[in-house]
């Protein structure tokens, strides 16, 4: 049967890992998200690795793709209101297979790092990796990232939806949530990474991490505050949410490489990437707990916790010596 979310008056069931309504049980998809999410991931890690090329802008170009592809479903959803959750599943599926198709024959490989020098995963680089106490600050920092990032992704349409059905706006509360989570992540976290990854390379990976990081904490924690009321103020922070949450994403990988031998990246990246997406999936669902503790007004105060450690990670990083590796000096 499918799982009721307690906050709707007529108990109407409410899948909460993607922006649709059905007879599916949320708990089913919101760990299938969990799962899945890493290996759409990966390749995006790996490209970022190979920095700038000709014709080509940085990473944070790539996150920003990531974040309005991730969000994609929310639109899809929002033009088919009414249609089975299958048709979004198999929508999402077949643009993730469009894009896969264009990694494969369209895109150069490793544009900036010689191919003989950069090696895949190897157990016998693992060590190093987490000795290197530089890239390891980075690393926490990241983690903290992704303490919030894909929580934050997963469940703030379906808080919307709630505020929206529990301020008496029933009617349009599925259209309404898919489109403001469609342009509070998708649009505006787009532009978050582009314009964060612009600045990050101008004041420091460490300086603009750490302003993100310390907006997105806050925005965790005050916006339960408005739910149930305006939906506006919705809008506004989380507009102020969603550009600040992915701003920062692109400087973590961006200083692992910079921190990292050649011959080790492969391995770096990748414990990265999976330890980050391990730690994702942890907190998608504690949210779902501790929303089940406290209700909507306090579940995402839970997520603060990542962007404030891994304040405290980036700004330890920035007063380390050899930190001067990072952003050409700018750390």
């Amino acid at each position: 049967p499918p799982q009721l979310d307690p906050d709707e008056p007529s108990g109407n069931p409410v899948v909460t890992a993607c922006p649709c309504e059905a007879s599916f049980p949320k708990c089913t998809l919101r760990r299938s998200y969990s799962r899945q999410e890493p290996s759409a991931v990966v390749p995006h890690a790996g490209i970022c690795a190979g920095g700038r090329s000709k014709g080509w802008s940085l990473p944070q170009s790539l996150v920003g793709a990531l974040t309005l592809g991730s969000s994609l479903p929310n639109l899809i959803r929002y033009f088919g209101i009414g249609a089975p959750w299958q048709i979004v599943i198999l929508s999402s599926s077949g643009l993730a297979l469009c894009g896969s198709a264009i990694v494969g024959l369209l895109l150069p490989t490793r544009p900036n790092i010689p191919l003989n020098t950069v090696t895949s995963i190897s157990s016998a680089h693992f060590r190093s990796v987490t000795k290197n106490k530089l890239a390891m600050l980075a690393n926490y920092g990241y983690f903290g990232h992704m303490w919030e990032l894909y929580a934050m992704w997963t469940w703030f349409p379906t808080f919307i939806y709630g505020s929206l059905i529990a301020s008496g706006h029933r009617i349009q509360a599925g259209s309404d949530s898919a489109l403001i989570g469609f342009l509070t992540i998708g649009v505006t976290g787009a532009i978050g990474s582009v314009l964060g990854g612009q600045l990050g390379d101008k004041i420091g990976r460490t300086v603009l991490a750490s302003f993100a990081m310390a907006i997105s904490g806050l925005c965790a924690i005050f916006i339960g505050l408005a739910y149930g009321g305006s939906i506006w103020i919705i809008v506004v922070l989380g507009t102020l949410w969603g550009f600040s949450v992915i701003a920062d994403s692109a400087q973590f990988t961006a200083a692992v490489t910079e921190l990292t031998a050649p011959e080790h990246l492969g391995t770096a990246v990748t414990f990265q990437t999976a330890l980050g997406f391990f730690i994702t999936a942890v907190s998608i669902n504690l949210v779902a707990v501790f929303k089940d503790l406290v209700g909507w007004h306090w579940a995402f105060t839970l997520l603060s916790i990542g962007p404030f450690l891994g304040v405290y990670s980036m700004l330890r990083l920035r007063i380390q010596l050899g930190s001067h590796g990072i952003a050409d000096g700018l750390k």
